[in-house]
């Protein structure tokens, strides 16, 4: 795939050999509230919206039957940097702010559900290993909390940013929503990959409560991300325009996909190591087949979004103590990309039980979840 420049428009003509369907491709402000305009004027919205490195996508259609794809940059603008190949250049704010001349945060901003977080994520760390390698406390994590943001664990962060602490925790702060902090995801701050979480500002959650821990595994989630992008040769990301031309019409292949969710989730449920051996071969006979009626673009699809994003929810499940099989619901298998995270999850969840000390060698091996389970 080539991008060429148009002169000194932002237009730009990318030439690629992977699909023969065409795209325009339209740059938005936000993903978001240009999908509400356009089903205001008649339009659709076909997929998405859903996260790319960049921002948000979605692809739509007009009310004269025409699809378009629109884009934002809401998480940042790949540029490329002579010293440093392309780089994903984050959109940060410039905002000039004048140092909080104290050591410790003022009473009135002191945040008891920020540090509570930060507490029940070091816990967390110290006590289980959720993944061979990964250490949370090792991730640089933002946290906007409805009034300010937090910034843990970042070497160097952009001269906006005031060092301070909370109740003796070292921290950086910003008043007011940073610019790059959008959503639950993981950005590029200062050179830096991020966590980022919006905190309900409604929520105050006391030490150890389900809540807090539920907050703690969506942060862990993200700074998984994080770690899987620091190692990307053996997490390599999914081509999302595949999922554009993935045959959702094709009853055929949605029915074996239904059938596979389905028997992964009794394979969870079950208690034998016959019947879980039982269910999880129906589920895989199911996946082959369905494999073989589909272009290898959108298995390698699937096998992608499972390992980046099933992983990431299987580790936020062990966080909350919680069935991956929840995730698995069958009607939803016309939903590729969302219906991965469950499979992905439930992959994960099988290997551990008929497969322990899987995760020590399965980045180097460079597999699917699926050939790791077969």
């Amino acid at each position: 795939m080539v991008g060429l420049g148009m002169g000194d428009s932002k237009t730009e003509i990318v030439i690629q050999n992977e699909r023969t369907e065409q795209f325009i491709d339209i740059k938005v402000d936000s993903v978001m509230d240009a999908a509400v305009e356009i089903e205001k004027a008649g339009g659709q919205i076909l997929y998405g919206p859903f996260d790319i490195k960049i921002g948000k996508c979605a692809v739509v259609k007009d009310p004269w039957g025409n699809k378009y794809v629109i884009l934002d940059h809401t998480k940042g603008t790949f540029i490329y940097m002579a010293e440093a190949g392309i780089r994903l250049i984050d959109n940060r704010a410039y905002r000039a702010v004048a140092p909080l001349e104290v050591d410790e945060m003022p009473a009135n901003m002191e945040d008891g559900l920020v540090v509570s977080l930060i507490n029940r994520i070091k816990e967390i760390a110290a006590g289980q290993v959720l993944w061979p390698g990964f250490d949370p406390t090792g991730i640089p994590l933002a946290l906007y909390d409805g009034k300010n943001t937090f910034l843990f664990g970042h070497p160097a962060p952009p001269g906006e940013f005031t060092q301070m602490r909370m109740e003796g925790v070292p921290v950086w702060f910003f008043p007011g929503r940073h610019r790059t902090i959008v959503a639950n995801t993981h950005i590029e701050l200062a050179g830096e990959l991020v966590a980022t979480i919006m905190l309900d500002p409604t929520l105050n959650s006391p030490e150890n409560s389900p809540e807090l821990n539920a907050l703690a595994g969506v942060a862990i989630h993200e700074m998984f991300h994080v770690y899987q992008s620091r190692h990307q040769s053996a997490w390599p990301f999914a081509n999302e325009a595949d999922s554009f031309l993935y045959p959702v019409t094709d009853a055929e292949i949605i029915a074996l996909r239904r059938q596979e969710i389905e028997a992964l989730r009794r394979a969870l449920e079950s208690d034998t190591p016959d019947q879980i051996a039982g269910w999880a071969k129906r589920a895989m006979k199911a996946r082959r087949e369905r494999f073989g009626k589909m272009d290898g673009v959108f298995a390698e699809y699937e096998r992608r979004i499972e390992k980046i994003e099933g992983l990431a929810c299987y580790v936020e499940a062990l966080v909350v103590k919680q069935s991956v099989a929840s995730r698995l619901d069958y009607r939803q298998a016309a939903e590729i990309r969302y219906s991965c995270y469950g499979t992905g999850s439930a992959l994960a969840a099988l290997l551990d039980r008929v497969a322990p000390g899987w995760k020590d060698s399965f980045e180097n091996r460079l597999r699917a979840l699926d050939e790791v389970l077969s």
